[in-house]
């Protein structure tokens, strides 16, 4: 392949994926352009984005722009990089600070690791 058509490959590669993860997104949420709209939508209310749409915008935005600078296409990394913390943050949220299944089967399981442990710890001595 010749080098002056990498970025075009890039550009369909690209395209492909953010319709693809595009359509599964809620309204407001995107991974094409800067993304400063999802950020905006993430820091106002995260709450109204489930758990399984940050993921898919993570893990989109990341892959997203691999995809487009790895293809030497033009794009930044500062507006992805934002979209991407304030994502992971809402996703912390979800999944450490709210109380949901995922956060009482990791306080189940650290305190039956506890318990092991100090018991073990007890009758060594």
């Amino acid at each position: 392949i010749k080098g002056y058509f990498l970025p075009f490959i890039g550009m369909i590669i690209t395209a492909g994926i953010v319709l693809l993860i595009d359509a599964f997104l809620p309204d407001g949420v995107s991974i094409e352009g800067t993304g400063f709209s999802a950020i905006n939508k993430l820091v106002n209310n995260y709450n109204s984005i489930n758990t399984t749409a940050l993921l898919l915008l993570l893990l989109g935005k990341i892959i997203a722009t691999s995809t487009c600078i790895g293809f030497f296409n033009s794009g930044g990394v500062m507006g992805p990089s934002l979209v991407v913390g304030a994502a992971l943050g809402a996703l912390y949220d979800h999944i450490f600070l709210q109380k949901t299944f995922l956060w009482k089967a990791l306080l189940l399981f650290h305190r039956a690791f506890r318990q092991e442990y100090s018991e073990r710890i007890y009758f060594a001595f």
